[in-house]
């Protein structure tokens, strides 16, 4: 794509998701909803948020690749299942601690449960791909992909990671969401980060929606309290946090050499 059609490519793409967040918003759940309704407004979000991010990607007149971090990553598959656990140990952790504070049924992850409590076949398999694999995509190619690595240089490293965090906590709106996801955030942005890629974090975070949505479609997740829980999730939460941050060390250390 030449230097002239690259600005046209980005109006078309923000005019686009500009539309689509426009409709994501006429869908949006409120304290009833069915399933249908909730994955069609994600799917419309995410689509636009993916938009979003290759519009501002266009307009940085660099490879698009190298601006939203679609790189190949700096890891091992056996790093990259201690992200992936990391990530649902720490979300995990995150809930109990929303659970016991009383405020997650009255917080939009109270109702996306009611919403896809006993939903299985076809249903399930569609409520997977538009809240768990396009959200995972689309928050990371935006967030950890455009967002966070063009603050790198102005804010070096941690700056971006808690910069972009914060962003990522905020498009959530839900006081309680929006904390959690900011939490989240941080683990995830030390993971693309430490790759050099947002491919791993776009597999963390879609493994954890895997994760999130199974367990209130089977009902399992109003189970996961307890003693024996919280101690899975401290563990799982420890061996990613140890990984990423050991990772980032290295990388940080390899820049500056």
């Amino acid at each position: 794509m030449n230097g002239r059609s690259r600005p046209i490519a980005a109006l078309l793409s923000a005019a686009l998701a500009a539309a689509l967040l426009l409709l994501s918003g006429q869908a949006a759940p409120d304290s009833v909803v069915g399933a249908d309704r909730l994955a069609l407004a994600a799917l419309y979000g995410s689509t636009s948020l993916a938009l979003f991010a290759c519009a501002g990607a266009f307009l940085l007149r660099r490879p698009l690749p190298d601006t939203l971090g679609l790189v190949r990553p700096r890891t091992t598959a056996r790093r990259l299942a201690a992200y992936i656990a990391g990530t649902i140990g720490t979300s995990q952790l995150l809930d109990l601690a929303l659970r016991g504070l009383e405020v997650r049924e009255s917080s939009v992850l109270g109702t996306i449960d009611r919403a896809l409590v006993g939903l299985d076949g076809p249903g399930l398999v569609a409520v997977l791909g538009c809240l768990a694999l396009a959200p995972g995509f689309a928050e990371e190619l935006l967030f950890r992909g455009l967002l966070q690595r063009t603050l790198a240089r102005p804010l070096g490293r941690v700056g971006a990671i808690v910069a972009t965090a914060v962003a990522f906590g905020a498009l959530h709106i839900d006081p309680a969401q929006g904390t959690a996801a900011a939490l989240i955030g941080l683990y995830l942005g030390a993971v693309a980060m430490a790759s050099g890629s947002t491919w791993p974090a776009i597999a963390c975070h879609v493994a954890n929606n895997f994760a999130g949505v199974l367990l209130a479609a089977t009902g399992f997740g109003d189970g996961f309290a307890g003693p024996a829980i919280a101690t899975a999730s401290v563990a799982l939460a420890a061996i990613g946090i140890w990984a990423a941050t050991r990772d980032l060390e290295a990388a940080t250390r390899a820049q500056a050499g």
